[in-house]
Order: C-alpha cells, then sequence, then structure tokens
C-alpha cells in the first residue's frame, strides 16, 4: 500500500494537475485527463480482498509492504458484507477504518469508567480498536469504512474510477460519500469540489485532514505510472488549519512525566475541526509572554497538525488593565518543590525526586538496570502497585516487602517471584554510588557523570555538602550539571527522601570496580531486534540487560539481525523476519534464559 504526496496551496495542487496532464500527454493520451475529488477520511489503511465473492483476508498498510492481518477483526463489523450478491473471481479494495466523533467520545468515557487510559483521538481509537488481540471488543467498538479504491479486479472491467465506486456501492460496500465522485475537467472546478468539502469539514459527524484528486480514468493511471512511495496519478490536498475564538478563562500549569511544567489554557468550550475543545496547550512561558496572552482575553486557537488545540494569538481589542501577566510558580503545583529554569532554555522544571506527577517513570529509571537494578519490577508491575497506593514514593519501593501478601495477590506473581523480586530491592540497597546516583534521575546528570562524582567525591555525604565550585571543577562538569545537582541536593524535599532511603537501610557503596569489563553472555557480539511486549520486563529493561551483555539492539530488522526476540502484540518486524528467515525466540523464552544466565552468574560469583 502507498501513500499519497501531500500538497498544502491551491498553487501547489494546480502545478501538480499542470503535471498529471502533462504526463498522460507524454504517454500518448489523446483524451483531457478527468479528476474526482474525494474526502481524505483520517483513519486507518486497510485491504480488504474478496475470492468468489467471499471474504478472505483483511490487512492493516503496516509499513507498506507487510501488514497485520485483522481478518476476524473485519468480520466482526457489521457495516462489511462478508458474501457479496455478486460472485467475482478476485476483489482487492482499499478503505479506510474510522469512528466517528460521538463514538469515540462514547468510548472514551467507558474507558474512563474502567479506570483505563483515553485514546487521544478518533483515529487512535479506531486503529487502536482494529488491532485488538479479542476480535469480540472491536465488535463492541463502533467502527466504520468507506472504501475509495479498486487495487486488484478479476472477472470484470471498468474504463473509470466513478464507476467502479458505483458498482462497488451497488454491491453493499460502504464507499466513499457518492457527492465527491463526479468527474472534473478544469483546475477550477477541481477547486471548487475541494473547497466544498473543506466547508462541510467541521460539520462531518467523522475526520478527515484533507482532500484526495485523483485521475479517473483508469487507463490513464495506467499510462502515469507511479514513485516507489506514491502513484502520479493521485496527490493528497491538506486545508490551512481551522481557526476559532474563544474565551481564556484561566491558565493551568501541568507537570510531566520528565518535571517539565507546561502552561495550559482552559478555554469557554467552542467546537474546532469536529472536537469540542476546552483545553489548549500554551507551550512554554516565553511563548505567553511573547504573544501577551493573559487570562479573560478573547484568543484564536488552532489545532496544530489537526490534532493537538493550540493558543496562536491573542483576538484584537482592548483589555481591561487590572489583568495581570502570567508568571511561572515557584513551587511544583503538583508536589510543592522548588522550580528552576536554566539559562538558554524556554522550559521550567519540577526538582521534586517524589513529584506525584513523575512518579511512574522515575520509578521506572529509578529501579531499571544502569540505576537500583531492581529485577522483577516492570513497569506493568509499577502501575499495579501505585493503583493500590503500595508506591507513593521511591522510598516506597523499600516498604514493598511488608506487604508480601498484597504482592502474592498480584496477576502473575507467585512465592518464587515475590521472594525475588524482595531480594533484589535487598540487594540494590548496596548498589555502587555512582548506580543510586544516576538512579534518582537529576537532570543533566547521567550514568557517565554519576561515575565521575563517585570517583571523585567518594560518598553520598559529600556529593551532598559539595559547594558549587567543587562541582564546577570535576572533570566534564560545567555549570550546567553542577546547577543541577547542587539545586537538587538543596531541596528540602530531596533531602527527605535521600534520609527516609537511609532510614530503609539504602546504603551506596564507594566501587573502584564500576568500568570493570562484564562478562560474555549468550548475547555478545549479536545484533538483535525487540518487539511486541515482554511477560516481566519493560522493552527498555531489556534492552539495557542486552547491551549490558555485549549486545546491540537495533530498532529495524535486515539480513544482518542475529536473532528477534518478539512478546505478545508483535508487528510487522515478526513477519518481515519470518521472511528473512532469521532466528526467532519468545519473549517467555529470552527471560528464561536471562534468568538461567543471572543463576549462573551468581553461582560463579560464590566463594
Amino acid at each position: 500500500m502507498q501513500s499519497l504526496t501531500d500538497y498544502f496551496s491551491e498553487t501547489e495542487l494546480c502545478d501538480y494537475l499542470q503535471t498529471a496532464r502533462k504526463l498522460a500527454r507524454e504517454g500518448g493520451a489523446s483524451e483531457p485527463v478527468q479528476f474526482v475529488v474525494e474526502q481524505k477520511i483520517d483513519g486507518l489503511s486497510v485491504s480488504l480482498e474478496y475470492v468468489d465473492g467471499i471474504l478472505q483476508r483483511a490487512s492493516t498498510r503496516g509499513d507498506g509492504l507487510i501488514g497485520e492481518n485483522v481478518t476476524e477483526n473485519i468480520r466482526r463489523l457489521k457495516s462489511i458484507p462478508q458474501q457479496l450478491p455478486q460472485s467475482v473471481p478476485y476483489l482487492e479494495v482499499r478503505g479506510e477504518i474510522y469512528m466517528t466523533e460521538a463514538d469515540f467520545m462514547a468510548l472514551n468515557q467507558q474507558q474512563e469508567q474502567a479506570g483505563q487510559k483515553h485514546f487521544a483521538n478518533p483515529r487512535n481509537a479506531a486503529a487502536g480498536s482494529l488491532r485488538q488481540l479479542d476480535p469480540e471488543v472491536t465488535g463492541r467498538r463502533r467502527l466504520g469504512l468507506f472504501i475509495f479504491n479498486i487495487q486488484q479486479l478479476q472477472g470484470k472491467t471498468f474504463a473509470t474510477h466513478h464507476q467502479e465506486l458505483a458498482w462497488l456501492r451497488k454491491l453493499g460496500l460502504p464507499v466513499i460519500p457518492a457527492e465527491a465522485g463526479i468527474p472534473y475537467l478544469s483546475d477550477a472546478e477541481v477547486l471548487a469540489a475541494i473547497r466544498q468539502i473543506g466547508e462541510q469539514r467541521g460539520r462531518l459527524p467523522y475526520g478527515i485532514d484533507g482532500a484526495v484528486v485523483k485521475v479517473d480514468q483508469l487507463r490513464l493511471r495506467a499510462l502515469m505510472g507511479e514513485t516507489s512511495k506514491a502513484p502520479r496519478w493521485a496527490a493528497a490536498y491538506k486545508y490551512p488549519p481551522e481557526i476559532k475564538t474563544t474565551r481564556l478563562i484561566r491558565i493551568d500549569v501541568q507537570v510531566g512525566r520528565t518535571g517539565k511544567l507546561t502552561p495550559l489554557a482552559v478555554l469557554e468550550p467552542v467546537l474546532l475541526a469536529g472536537s469540542m475543545i476546552s483545553r489548549a496547550t500554551l507551550h512554554n512561558e516565553d511563548y505567553i509572554r511573547d504573544k501577551d496572552i493573559r487570562e479573560g482575553d478573547l484568543v484564536r486557537i488552532v489545532k496544530a497538525g489537526d490534532v493537538i488545540p493550540a493558543v496562536m494569538a491573542i483576538a484584537e481589542g482592548q483589555r481591561p488593565s487590572s489583568r495581570p501577566a502570567f508568571r511561572m510558580p515557584l513551587q511544583c503545583p503538583a508536589c510543592g518543590a522548588p522550580v528552576v529554569r536554566e539559562t538558554g532554555e524556554s522550559a521550567s522544571y519540577c526538582t521534586g525526586s517524589d513529584c506525584p506527577a513523575q512518579l511512574e517513570s522515575k520509578l521506572n529509571h529509578f529501579s531499571a538496570r544502569e540505576g537500583m537494578d531492581i529485577r522483577g519490577l516492570g513497569s506493568g508491575l509499577i502501575r499495579q502497585l501505585m493503583a493500590l497506593n503500595l508506591l507513593n514514593s521511591l522510598a516506597d519501593l523499600y516498604r514493598l516487602p511488608q506487604h508480601r501478601a498484597a504482592l502474592l495477590q498480584q496477576k502473575g506473581l507467585k512465592d518464587k517471584s515475590v521472594d525475588k523480586l524482595l531480594a533484589s530491592i535487598e540487594q540494590s540497597k548496596t548498589r555502587p554510588l555512582a548506580y543510586f546516583i544516576a538512579a534518582l534521575g537529576i537532570r543533566h546528570i547521567g550514568l557517565q557523570a554519576a561515575k565521575t562524582l563517585a570517583a571523585h567525591l567518594h560518598s553520598l555525604a559529600a556529593i551532598e555538602a559539595a559547594g558549587l565550585d567543587t562541582l564546577r571543577a570535576l572533570p566534564d562538569f560545567g555549570d550546567i550539571s553542577a546547577l543541577s545537582l547542587y539545586n537538587f541536593m538543596a531541596a528540602e524535599v530531596n533531602q527527605k527522601l535521600l534520609g527516609e532511603l537511609a532510614e530503609l537501610g539504602v546504603r551506596p557503596q564507594d566501587d573502584d570496580s564500576l568500568s570493570a569489563p562484564a562478562a560474555v553472555s549468550p548475547w555478545t557480539g549479536k545484533t538483535l531486534v525487540l518487539t511486541g511486549t515482554f511477560p516481566g520486563l519493560s522493552r527498555n529493561q531489556v534492552k539495557q540487560r542486552l547491551v549490558a551483555g555485549g549486545a546491540q539492539v537495533t530498532d529495524s530488522v535486515s539480513a544482518k539481525t542475529d536473532l528477534l526476540i518478539y512478546g505478545d502484540k508483535a508487528g510487522s518486524k515478526l513477519s518481515k523476519a519470518q521472511a528473512l528467515k532469521i532466528p526467532l525466540q519468545t519473549a517467555a523464552d529470552f527471560e528464561q534464559e536471562l534468568e538461567a544466565w543471572d543463576q549462573s552468574q551468581e553461582e560463579q560469583a560464590e566463594p
């Protein structure tokens, strides 16, 4: 499945129309080129294949060459016929799966009631619903489909695209709206059709992200051909983003997972590009100051990339002089820790190590191999324990031994795995100092900087007491990293955390052997690729373990790949590896091999 070339102005599109006519003439065509204009549905591309009139296979676009088989899920959609009224030998059609705005809002309401994460937009909701492992879940979600092209057809011929669409409609297939299928000859007619779709855009029950212009005559399409990425007989026109005016009620400040503070506009609700918008991003403090945006202003909002609502400017008019200018808070609104903004940066950051807005990502980072190396504590288990209020801070990790009974009630945890987890927590109390410092997630202080600190200052107490001049004098330390560490250690909330950890027995050790070479592992020297989900570890933890074992982990499958390790929900990488006959290993088998390797290393380390 190919994609389309995008055009962003009417002038660019008219140039494309002239090019299309030129290509047709150069191919030997004498008749004038006819065009059709269709809505560009904002959804997930799929291919449906019918053999002797019976639906045989449905697949997603994937990477364009290898897609996902979603046949059983597609069979659950009532709008798609399983058998056609006419038995043609072979028919392949391409379409777009979508979800209406109303069904999207209803689905998110269900997600909220079930305590599950919201979908970001209808397109993501449609894609996620179609790819469900359980087809019954797909069937319960109200997905629609618009067919927009015949890719292959045996046993019947047509002269034009709009004739094909009319025939598909008679077969009972859900076809792109009929009013878009009239052929046009002139640039003016094509532009008029595009403008008409643009005017309808905000009133449609589903999302569109542009219009598609296609050559109507199938013979001319064959003459014009295609590039390696896109057909020359079709193009996509992207509309300028819709702009609406509404009242800015107030400016809230959200804290992201990295501690970044982002100002957020709370608005009087307004319909924008098919969605009711009541919040929009304001980016950062400089953006607000440059545009002089204040609470109570009339503002113009836009969907950046047709997805993320943003305030672009204030509307013209006078404002009362009593409206104060916005200032970023000096304390984090989530935890009260000091907020810092470093020289040369536009963003402000919370310095609190136990900030609840950052807690999940901090727990994952803290327990990772290059941190405290707490094995068996994956991201899924962290979320479960947070939901049970057993993990409300980094220090709570060392209180988990008090909750062994609660751990045993968690899915996938048994006596042996719980005991190993608790033993790993206990062992982490004496991690080398450098890894402890790196685990704290201090901005600009990675593992290498932490090793420098450990090598020169030797103890946590010395690091806590170090002044700015001492820190600046360290090798490879500059003003930014020195100030970041100094501010972190000076913050009361972080002093409290370090005190709690010490009371719970965490005693990071000075270690002179940090740079000692790792033992040779089963993966040393191999090039590996990961795909899907893993039962006991996060993908990042798996990657860290493999890299520590001397492997190279890459993002794409190629002939140079030595092994693909795959878990549940594996995608196109698995199919490609199978096609290239690359050795495969399941995630469960890998984790067993990793456990056996760890055990062998522990046995070798025993006196």
